[in-house]
């Protein structure tokens, strides 16, 4: 198949998503920023995702004769993709990346809809080769949105017995996003930490998450998006207090810390790696195709 795929590199994650699913399924992918789509020769192509919902209503409004889906990522996506005037028989497709968002559009876009959460590459991001006392905490995301809810972020870091290190997006005067050297300075930087915490009032399938299990990391996380399927209770946090008690309880003991850092990296092994999702995207890619024609 040859397949159109519209990213969008203010996001973190969109490009690195796209490379992966190429990689596992062996797709040809083409992988375009939403910014040239006027310059896209569509008949190239049997179907076009939109690995992001902004582009969506220009791509359909170019009328491209081939089958187009859209990869629904948070709520917000959802938010936008139901208050459009784009239906279901605009698409061919929708790709959730968790059940409760698929749920939300279900009953607007059925049977269409398709779940499938984000994975991880293992082989990147591994544990550090030796052991290291760190006391260190990361925290990683936008600060600009609600999303991430960095206030909340921010307030922990405020306790003197939690050290941070944020990684964040940094931007240029311009206006465009400064680019970094994935995948090796997140890998560099996970390797430098004692934990992951993330602080998000709601979220889809993050990356960074799953980023930082692969790690060997233990995680703090708020309920939201896949935390809440693949964290333990107790490490499930609302409000500033319930973090920092979790977070100081790691810190105190690093033996238990490497120990949910180990159950973390299995996790990942057992169930999440992008190799995982291979099948149910040639299945999805398949599915799309079939309907359009």
């Amino acid at each position: 198949m040859k397949i159109l795929a519209v990213i969008d590199t203010l996001g973190w994650g969109t490009h690195r998503c796209a490379e992966e699913v190429e990689r596992v399924t062996g797709q040809d992918f083409t992988i375009i920023d939403s910014y040239m789509l006027d310059d896209v020769d569509y008949e190239r192509y049997d179907l076009c995702v939109a690995w992001i919902d902004s582009p969506l209503q220009s791509i359909i409004d170019a009328d491209p004769k081939i089958p187009v889906a859209v990869r629904v990522t948070g709520w917000k996506s959802v938010w936008r993709l139901t208050n459009s005037p784009i239906t279901s028989d605009d698409l061919s497709g929708i790709l959730a990346c968790n059940e409760e968002i698929a749920q939300s559009i279900e009953y607007s876009y059925s049977p269409r809809v398709t779940t499938i959460p984000n994975g991880v590459n293992e082989n990147i991001f591994i544990p550090r080769a030796r052991r290291i006392i760190s006391n260190k905490w990361g925290w990683c995301g936008r600060t600009r949105d609600e999303q991430k809810n960095f206030p909340l972020a921010a307030k922990i870091a405020e306790h003197p017995k939690i050290n941070v290190i944020f990684k964040t997006q940094q931007w240029n005067e311009d206006g465009t996003l400064v680019q970094t050297n994935w995948p090796d300075e997140m890998v560099d930087y996970y390797h430098s930490l004692l934990g992951l915490y993330r602080t998000s009032a709601f979220e889809g399938s993050s990356n960074v998450l799953l980023e930082a299990m692969s790690s060997a990391l233990p995680v703090v996380a708020t309920p939201s998006g896949i935390a809440r399927k693949i964290l333990s209770a107790d490490l499930l946090c609302t409000g500033v207090t319930h973090f920092l008690q979790t977070m100081k309880a790691i810190q105190r003991d690093h033996e238990q810390a490497t120990i949910l850092g180990e159950i973390n990296r299995q996790i990942i092994l057992e169930g999440h790696r992008w190799s995982h999702r291979a099948d149910q995207y040639n299945e999805f890619f398949k599915e799309c195709i079939e309907y359009g024609v």
